[in-house]
């Protein structure tokens, strides 16, 4: 009867205390859920936000992260006000009937008196999860509450500023392709313009027949009478490992999609830099010039005919970037690109290095794509244009089951042909 008598009394004392319980469970369980926001959170932005540079994605993300952490900061400072209520409850309900039975059996318990209190304050304190010192928590928690609110929100907006720069940066990325290109960006900044006006009409197609069915192109610039600057490589034929003849070469200046031009004549001779070397046992690759053959990878062709437009004439600006304060302009590259064959593409307003990394080269942020080699880097100044080099190559990043991904695009400064350029002139007016 003793012991029915106790189980009754612990049951109504834990009926007494269940509402309390009950609710601290809940928070609980939604408090641990709610841990798991910001994982989730860094989850999603580099799987959703960093693939595809939505801006929008990242910011309802991180909207979405700053509310559940709210949420936790809300759930967590109830919890902590409900957990020492039941413990209150729980003082109230069982210290009397406690040290009543202490009383009694004081001649039975002897120095276990204290010991019965200690195991009822461990009991409440794992119950309630409050200390001993919760009166004192209480009393805080008010004050607690804007730090937990305040810590929340910088932890949240340093974690949305570390996903905004990735994104911004993976925003300025080019997106890896399939075949190699030269589009600097995430945008190509290339854009058709029909060339009826000079230095548009003095630039024109390179096209080269390298045998039956078997023909390629790239772009030249008029820079004489009768004188086109190109790639020297666009007059290599691979296949036959050797350089091809002038009459397989013809220029057609001031080509358009319609089937118009300003001019068109067939080589009779090219010159190229006696020590540049593109055999294919020579090359790091196929489709690649060797680093330190970059600066010599020019040609000057020389046409049959006079073409009765304006050249475009070459200057030497050594070790500058360009436009600059002392150089003031902008800087264009115009070519036409394989995607474009009969349409001529401009990048205006973007940027050279002259002599970098070594003396006759250049390095440029100027798109293009396959075609464009031998296309002229213009420097234009109001009414006049100028070749400060012209572009060559692209450096490339591959990466198996990914793509490529152009790193930088490189080219040779006027100073590496211009004696050749001006000896050229000179020699067939």
């Amino acid at each position: 009867m003793s012991l029915v008598k106790k189980s009754d009394e612990l049951r109504r004392v834990i009926e007494a205390c269940r509402g309390y319980f009950v609710t601290a469970g809940v928070f609980s369980l939604a408090i641990n859920l709610l841990y798991l926001a910001a994982p989730l959170y860094m989850l999603q932005v580099y799987d959703r936000v960093i693939s595809s540079s939505s801006e929008v994605t990242l910011v309802m993300l991180t909207f979405a992260l700053i509310m559940a952490l709210l949420a936790l900061a809300v759930l967590d400072a109830v919890r902590a006000r409900v957990l020492p209520r039941a413990s209150i409850r729980l003082d109230r309900l069982l210290a009397g009937r406690i040290m009543s039975a202490i009383i009694e059996g004081a001649q039975n318990l002897g120095g276990a008196r204290s010991q019965l209190l200690r195991d009822f304050d461990t009991f409440r304190q794992f119950i309630t999860g409050a200390g001993q010192g919760y009166p004192a928590f209480l009393a805080a928690q008010p004050q607690m509450l804007p730090n937990k609110v305040r810590r929340t929100l910088w932890i949240g907006g340093v974690v949305a500023t570390a996903a905004l720069l990735l994104v911004r940066a993976q925003a300025e990325q080019p997106a890896p392709t399939p075949y190699p290109n030269g589009i600097l960006a995430a945008i190509d900044h290339r854009v058709p313009i029909s060339p009826d006006a000079w230095p548009w009409i003095s630039i024109g197609r390179v096209n080269v027949s390298a045998g039956l069915g078997r023909r390629n192109h790239c772009t030249g610039t008029l820079i004489g009478p009768r004188q086109v600057l190109t790639a020297a490589h666009c007059l290599f034929d691979t296949r036959l490992n050797t350089w091809v003849k002038p009459q397989q070469v013809h220029f057609v200046a001031g080509q358009s999609r319609d089937g118009e031009f300003r001019g068109h004549a067939e080589a009779v001779m090219f010159v190229t830099d006696p020590d540049f070397r593109f055999a294919v046992e020579e090359r790091p690759r196929y489709d690649q010039v060797q680093a330190d053959m970059v600066a010599r990878d020019w040609a000057i062709i020389t046409l049959a005919d006079r073409l009765s437009l304006k050249p475009i004439l070459w200057r030497i600006i050594r070790k500058a970037d360009l436009p600059s304060a002392v150089e003031p302009g902008e800087v264009a590259r115009a070519g036409y690109s394989q995607d474009r064959p009969f349409l001529l593409s401009v990048h205006r307003g973007c940027s050279v290095k002259t002599d970098v990394p070594q003396p006759g080269s250049m390095l440029h942020q100027c798109d293009s794509m396959p075609g464009d080699s031998g296309s002229p880097i213009l420097l234009l100044k109001g009414e006049d244009a100028n070749v400060v080099g012209l572009h060559t190559a692209v450096q490339q990043s591959f990466e198996p089951g990914v793509g490529y991904r152009p790193i930088s695009a490189r080219g040779v400064s006027a100073s590496a042909f211009a004696a050749a350029a001006a000896s050229a002139v000179a020699k067939n007016p």
